[in-house]
């Protein structure tokens, strides 16, 4: 017994090394973007990903993650209702059959998530979400789940396919 909770201890040890320690190949520090110093400095993840000819940087770690949109002038896209206490874990883009894209985020909890905190917002090309989790969970024991609803919807009325979400390599998946 004393053995298998030395394991286990080991291995919680060496996931958490995992999640605070960046690996450079593919991931942006927070030295080559904007507002840098609104995050301390602390273990950080990144990563940049281009949806329609904008750029988009998701920045920190933990409470402190965000997505930024890129270019003149940076701004922080804001988290979609029902997202309080939860944040941006990876982005894709999605194309619609008329050819316009959209950014797509998945919110979650860091630094393991959970199987179900996994929602979906689709943003607009203001930078805003076009879709919302309120409540965040439906269902209740085994049946518990991320609320979906709206961007389950949202892809249809758009004619659009769920993405291949990236992940910053930072990011345990």
């Amino acid at each position: 017994m004393y053995i298998r909770n030395l394991f286990v201890m080991s291995a919680l040890l060496v996931s958490l090394n995992a999640c605070a320690d960046p690996h450079p190949g593919g991931t942006r520090s927070l030295s080559e973007t904007s507002d840098r110093q609104s995050l301390e400095p602390r273990a950080t993840m990144g990563m940049d990903l281009e949806c329609g000819g904008a750029s988009f940087v998701l920045l920190g770690s933990g409470e402190n993650a965000r997505v930024e949109a890129s270019g003149t002038s940076s701004m922080t896209l804001p988290a979609p209702r029902g997202m309080q206490g939860f944040v941006p874990v990876g982005m894709g883009c999605a194309t619609s059959a008329s050819g316009q894209q959209y950014l797509v985020v998945q919110y979650g909890e860091t630094p393991f998530g959970c199987k179900v905190c996994e929602w979906f917002f689709i943003y607009d090309t203001q930078g805003a979400p076009m879709n919302y989790a309120v409540p965040p969970t439906r269902g209740s024991g085994e049946t518990l789940e991320a609320n979906n609803d709206g961007y389950e919807r949202l892809l249809s009325e758009l004619g659009l396919r769920h993405p291949q979400i990236e992940y910053p390599e930072s990011n345990p998946r």
